[in-house]
This record gives C-alpha cells, sequence and structure tokens, in this order.
C-alpha cells in the first residue's frame, strides 16, 4: 500500500466577506488542524496579521514593492511562531517581471532585510516599473531597465551613505544609563497595571449607580471554540451624554487577556490606549463623575500590629494621592499618595498598604448606607491638603532632583545631536554650491568675446556658423540654469540657518524644567471594628 496522503484544508479571504465572515475565515485557518491554506486576494496584505503562518506565496507580483513588503510583513512580524518564514514568488522566466525581481531582491535585498532606510527609494519605483512594462519596444524596455538598475543602484548607495554619516548622531541608550538611574529612583519605579486590575475596575465602573453607563459580559469560551475568555461590553447613552465622543461604537467584544489579544486580532484588546478604556478613565478622573470624594470603610482588625497600636484613637483618617508633573524637554509624571490623621501627621506605609489591589475587597467593607456625615468641613480638609501636599513635596525632592538631571542630560544631547545635523546638512549644501561655482566658471571661461563672436558670425558656411550659434546660446542657458541654481543652494543654506535658530528657540521655550504637584484623589476612611 501507498503512503496515506496528508489532508489539508483550505480557506478563502476576498473583500466580498463582511467582518464577521472574515473573522471567522481567520479562526479557521488558524485552528485548523490539517495542512491549512489560506488563498487571499490583496485585501490581505494589509491590516490582518499572519504570525502563527510559516509561508507565503506570492502568485500574482504588485508591482508596488511597498505593497510587496507590507504582505511578507503580514507573517514576518514580532511574535511569529516559526523560527524560519519562507517567501515564495512565481513570476514567468524571460519577462520583464524576472528582471524586476532580480532588481527587486539583488539590489535592495527585499526579501533578506529592513528596508526601513529605503522606503522613500521604492516608493517612487512603481512609476518607473509601468513606464519599463509598457514600452512599446523590446530595445526601449531593455534600454529603460538598464536606466532603472544604474538609478536604483546609485539611489541604495546614497542611501547606505547617508545611514553611515548619521549613524554617530543617534542617540546612545546606553549615555543615558536609565536603568541605573531608574533603579536609583525609589519614587519613580514603575506601577505596572495588570489585565486583571484593569478588568476589575472597568467592571467596577458599569456596576455604578445600578449599571447606568453599560454593562460588561463574559462570555466564558469566547467567540470560537477554545479561545479564551473573551468580553462584551454594552455602552448605555448616558455614557454618550456624559462623555460626548461620537467616535465610540455602542457595543465592543474583546478581551483583557494579552495572549487571545495576540492569537485572536480580530477582536479589541482592551488596554491603555484602546479608545473605550482611555475615554473611562477620563471620565472617571473628571468633574463629570458624580461625587467629590471618596469613602472607605477600613477593617481594622486587617491592618498590621504596629499600625492598630498607631491608630488605635483614630476613628477616621485621609488618604490624598497627587500627581506631580514635570515639563521640560522631557515630559514625566509621578503619583505619590500619603495618609495623615486629624492632625496632620504622616501614617507612613499606610498609602501603599490601602491601595493594594489584589486585597482591596478583603481590606474594605463596602456597604451602601451613608455612614459619612454629610456636613464635611471644607476648610477644615483644605488645611490637611496643603500638609499633605507639603510632604507630598518632601517625600519626591529626590525623584525631582534626579528628573531634573535626566531632563538636563537628554536636552544636551540632542542639542549636540541638531547641531551635527546641521553641520552635517550646511557641509553637503556648501560642497553643492562650490561644485556648482566651479562647473559655472568653467562654462563662463568658454563663453566667446565680442571679437570671436564676430568672426563665428562672418562664417560663409550657413549651416557650420548656425551650429556655433546653437552651442553658443546652448552654453548660455547652461550659465543661466547654473546661476538659478546657485541662487537656490545660497536660499536653501540661509533658510538651513534660520531653521536652526527657530529650532533652538523652540527648543529653549519646551525646556521650562518646571514641576507642578496637583492633588488628584481624595478619600476619608473610616474603620470599622
Amino acid at each position: 500500500m501507498g503512503k496515506q496522503e496528508q489532508e489539508y484544508f483550505v480557506e478563502t479571504f476576498y473583500g466580498g466577506l463582511d467582518k464577521v465572515e472574515k473573522d471567522k475565515a481567520v479562526e479557521r485557518f488558524r485552528s485548523n488542524e490539517n495542512f491549512s491554506i489560506l488563498i487571499l486576494t490583496e485585501i490581505g496584505g494589509e491590516g490582518r496579521n499572519f504570525q502563527f503562518a510559516r509561508v507565503i506565496i506570492n502568485y500574482d507580483l504588485p508591482w508596488n514593492p511597498m505593497k510587496l513588503e507590507q504582505r511578507i510583513g503580514r507573517i514576518d512580524r514580532i511574535g511569529q511562531q516559526s523560527k524560519k518564514v519562507f517567501i515564495y514568488n512565481f513570476y514567468l522566466e524571460g519577462t520583464i517581471e524576472t528582471d524586476i525581481m532580480f532588481a527587486l531582491d539583488k539590489r535592495i535585498h527585499l526579501f533578506e532585510e529592513s528596508i526601513g532606510k529605503l522606503e522613500p527609494i521604492i516608493g517612487n519605483i512603481e512609476k518607473d516599473i509601468k513606464n519599463i512594462i509598457f514600452a512599446e519596444e523590446e530595445g526601449k524596455r531593455r534600454k529603460k531597465m538598464n536606466e532603472f538598475n544604474r538609478k536604483l543602484d546609485i539611489e541604495v548607495k546614497k542611501a547606505n551613505e547617508m545611514e553611515m554619516q548619521l549613524d554617530d548622531l543617534l542617540i546612545d541608550k546606553k549615555s543615558f544609563k536609565m536603568d541605573d538611574l531608574v533603579t536609583s529612583l525609589n519614587a519613580c519605579r514603575d506601577v505596572k497595571l495588570t489585565h486583571n486590575e484593569l478588568y476589575l475596575l472597568i467592571k467596577g465602573f458599569f456596576e455604578l449607580n445600578d449599571k447606568k453607563y453599560g454593562s460588561v459580559n463574559i462570555l466564558e469560551e469566547g467567540l470560537y471554540e477554545n479561545t479564551g475568555v473573551q468580553t462584551n461590553i454594552k455602552l448605555n447613552n448616558d455614557f454618550f451624554y456624559e462623555i460626548q465622543d461620537n467616535k465610540l461604537l455602542k457595543n465592543y467584544s474583546g478581551t483583557f487577556n494579552l495572549d487571545l489579544a495576540k492569537e485572536k486580532e480580530e477582536i479589541d484588546f482592551f488596554a491603555l490606549g484602546h479608545p473605550l478604556i482611555n475615554a473611562i478613565l477620563n471620565f472617571c478622573r473628571s468633574d463629570k463623575l458624580v461625587g467629590t470624594f471618596t469613602r472607605l470603610y477600613l477593617k481594622r482588625e486587617l491592618l498590621p500590629e504596629h499600625l492598630k497600636k498607631t491608630l488605635v484613637s483614630q476613628n477616621q483618617i485621609y488618604l490624598f494621592i497627587f500627581v506631580i508633573k514635570f515639563q521640560g524637554y522631557i515630559l514625566e509624571n509621578q503619583y505619590s499618595a500619603v495618609v495623615i490623621d486629624k492632625n496632620g501627621r504622616e501614617q507612613e506605609n499606610l498609602a501603599d498598604f490601602l491601595l493594594d489591589i489584589n486585597a482591596f475587597e478583603k481590606l474594605h467593607d463596602f456597604r451602601d448606607e451613608n455612614f459619612l456625615e454629610n456636613n464635611i468641613d471644607i476648610t477644615f480638609i483644605e488645611n490637611l491638603r496643603k500638609k499633605a501636599k507639603s510632604l507630598v513635596k518632601w517625600k519626591t525632592s529626590q525623584w525631582k532632583t534626579e528628573i531634573k538631571a535626566l531632563n538636563d542630560k537628554i536636552f544636551e544631547i540632542e542639542q549636540r545631536k541638531k547641531e551635527k545635523i546641521f553641520a552635517h546638512n550646511k557641509k553637503l549644501l556648501s560642497i553643492k554650491l562650490e561644485s556648482l561655482k566651479l562647473k559655472l566658471e568653467k562654462k563662463e571661461s568658454k563663453k566667446p568675446t565680442e571679437r570671436q563672436l564676430l568672426n563665428i558670425k562672418s562664417i560663409d558656411d550657413q549651416q557650420r556658423r548656425q551650429e556655433r550659434l546653437d552651442n553658443i546660446n546652448k552654453l548660455r542657458e547652461e550659465i543661466h540654469f547654473l546661476e538659478k541654481d546657485i541662487a537656490k543652494v545660497d536660499k536653501k543654506i540661509d533658510d538651513l540657518a534660520f531653521d536652526f535658530n527657530d529650532l533652538k528657540t523652540d527648543m529653549n521655550k519646551r525646556n521650562l524644567a518646571k514641576f507642578y504637584t496637583n492633588l488628584d484623589a481624595f478619600a476619608i476612611i473610616q474603620f470599622s471594628e
């Protein structure tokens, strides 16, 4: 018996499918256990990512190399599951396609390496390719192909030289010593919001006021089988009324799970930066959200022993969260929380304890009754705020010193980089100007004198005389155009200097190097025995 052939699965993806049908087609291709083949039209070359695939066959080659690069980028990308990806290009031997493929492969290495530096070049190649293909005669096509190759070689050489010249202008990240610097900043530690914490925040928001703003529903199995947790979010009209953002949708289907988001790009990834998540966070931070402060009911028995003794006589404490903004050449935000008692004394380490999101529900007793007095003494709270602000300024003084030093260092490096770029561009223009002046000088030296011009005009042979006069007119035109080019380069040098001065002025204006400390959140905390 012969060896049994491996079964294979074929799926199609084209513009006639709607969004749901496209999602299902991609999912079937991805999840099928057999040898899977997906046949796509040009519409599959952009937007969709197929990092779970490892082979791409370009059956119908586009004339635009950028489109070809985009196709390759569908599988050759961060997160690809195969160590190697294989690219096959179909074309007819002996046709103009063969020469074009050779140029793209051997001259710009489209299928081997990153072509980011060549994007300005290949962006104009499509027009050249069309001119070659539609040349009427074979001889003209061959001539244009040779010109195309020479032009491509020159442009690639220029791009490589420019990249080498600008290498020293790139900032060496090591020179910042960012890791050492940030490690030394106790107040500058990264605060990472996990996917689950963000989900709890969004879920809590939509439970406000009897789900006034919308609802969150989890689909345990997702949209398709075995795809993990998927979440549907439905927005109510009250939310749109408060937000007033017509770009938001009525319904969202997505996930807070990063792994699932990587697998299923057809659904949304609910994370910081998503328009809905950003809208919710901005709304919560605005005055539109009803309430002027947070009320927390803390279970006293769960406090650490040293805090129980410190707070034994306290019925209520006050949590202030400030945002410290640095506005310089770099922009930095730092959040700092402080807990004080009614006398303005700080309860050290209590803020971190209270704000531990993993223990939040265990620490606090969430009740519906209004356990706080309605007549809050605004003057009393304002005085506490001033004391808390002074504490925060003192606690973040070291961070401010370090950020200021980092800003100054980055600003100095950026200044040097801009100066090098200016000097480099000025040098190139100066070299070009000198070259043009030399050409002009040579052309000027070839101009006939008045006596020579009279001699030419007196030549009896009319054809010979006309040729000489035509050459003189051509020389005058060349001199005229050289003079115009020299004037243009002179202007570019002047403009470059003006632009550089404007750039330095803008950099200095931007580098205010100021700190702003503002109250971001406030909570009154009572104890339950």
